[in-house]
């Protein structure tokens, strides 16, 4: 893997960053996190966002579909 540096990025990364705003990014997972301290995992959206993550070594079983 290459180190990041702002010289070399390619114009694909370039465009990846502008299509997932970085600051967006966050946002949405600082909503996630809250909607985890929120709510209780057998309501059903703690799973519904985990199953996305669902092959992930770190994922918590409990959480798997």
């Amino acid at each position: 893997m290459v180190p990041y540096s702002r010289t070399n990025l390619e114009q694909g990364d370039v465009e990846h960053i502008a299509r997932h705003d970085p600051a967006r990014v966050l946002r949405e997972i600082q909503a996630h996190r809250a909607t985890v301290d929120e709510y209780d995992i057998a309501l059903g959206v703690c799973p519904r966002i985990a199953a996305v993550r669902a092959d992930h070594p770190d994922c918590m079983e409990a959480w798997r579909p």
